[in-house]
């Protein structure tokens, strides 16, 4: 179905783009999300969770959009990632009242991009009624 593999491209893309992006800058954070990275300790963490991981994730979302079987695994990812961070994120707002405008464009990303993958499933199970 092309709605479900637009989105899974959708969701690689962004897994990747900030993987590589903080893989090859982990000191970007540091302004991004005031988080201090005056050790090399700190910048390899940064690599791996959020360089590494990120595209791990982009990766596994690609190998799923190149075949429709694998299109239900891949929504079922993106979603459960991006509600992880949303819901992550939420809480932290909330808990360390940090309701900056970069942090609420964020979560209205994440929330988008967790909409866009429930909306993929929903089609695929309208599309394939046994599949769930």
């Amino acid at each position: 179905m092309l709605f479900a593999r637009v989105v899974l491209y959708l969701s690689a893309a962004t897994f990747a783009g900030f993987g590589a992006w903080l893989m090859v800058t982990p000191a970007a954070l540091e302004d991004a999300a005031s988080v201090g990275l005056s050790s090399a300790e700190a910048r390899a963490e940064i690599r791996a969770m959020y360089g590494g991981l990120e595209l791990g994730i982009a990766a596994f979302l690609l190998w799923c959009a190149r075949r429709p079987a694998r299109h239900q695994a891949g929504l079922a990812l993106s979603a459960l990632a991006f509600l992880g961070l949303g819901a992550g994120r939420l809480a932290g707002m909330a808990i360390e009242d940090a309701w900056t405008a970069a942090h609420l464009s964020a979560l209205t990303a994440e929330t988008v991009a967790f909409g866009l993958s429930c909306a993929g499933l929903a089609a695929l199970s309208r599309s394939h009624p046994k599949s769930g």
